[in-house]
């Protein structure tokens, strides 16, 4: 999983990529309908650690033996996300007013969301399929910044813009029979 993240900042708007991992699940309605699940943290290559877990659907178009399968989810989500920098305390005392120390900040924020996303499956064998998905995700976020151990966090809301791309194998050792009529 690529995500690409991009936030207000007190200086405008940040933008990021990083990489993650995460699990999908699928419980299948009808041949057409599913309810699924994700479970997301993008880890790695980026200035936070984020967190999501999303509920919703998924419509498949196509008949489920057709060796590439479109898909479109809807889903609703949560996030999380966290981070830690240092920051200048002041002046110091060097020339022209260098900056002396820096203190240890860190800052985590947390919302709910929409996810709205199109992608594929393609069957490499009866059990194995690659599955790829370009996703949106837009966010209601409240960030809180802890400044200090004796701090006391602060909460502010922005939306947050995030898009995903997702490369996967699903592995399904179930095979359906549909009864001859």
């Amino acid at each position: 999983m690529v995500s690409t993240f991009r936030t207000p900042t007190g200086a405008g708007i940040s933008n990021f990529t990083t990489f993650g991992a995460g699990t999908h699940a699928d419980y299948r309605f009808q041949d057409h309908w599913s309810g699924t699940m994700d479970v997301a943290a993008s880890l790695v290559g980026g200035p936070s650690t984020s967190e999501t877990i999303d509920v919703g659907t998924r419509y498949k178009p196509l008949a489920l033996d057709a060796d590439v399968r479109p898909f479109f989810d809807v889903r609703a989500g949560y996030m999380n996300m966290y981070d830690a920098f240092a920051s200048p305390t002041g002046p110091g005392p060097g020339i022209g007013g260098a900056i002396g120390e820096f203190a240890q900040e860190q800052r985590y924020s947390r919302g709910f969301g929409g996810i709205g996303g199109a992608g594929f499956e393609v069957s490499l064998t009866r059990s194995i399929a690659l599955s790829t998905e370009l996703a949106a995700m837009r966010d209601r976020m409240t960030t809180y910044r802890l400044n200090g151990p004796a701090s006391f966090p602060n909460g502010n809301t922005f939306w947050m813009t995030s898009l995903r791309y997702i490369v996967g194998l699903r592995f399904n050792p179930v095979t359906a029979l549909h009864e001859l009529r």
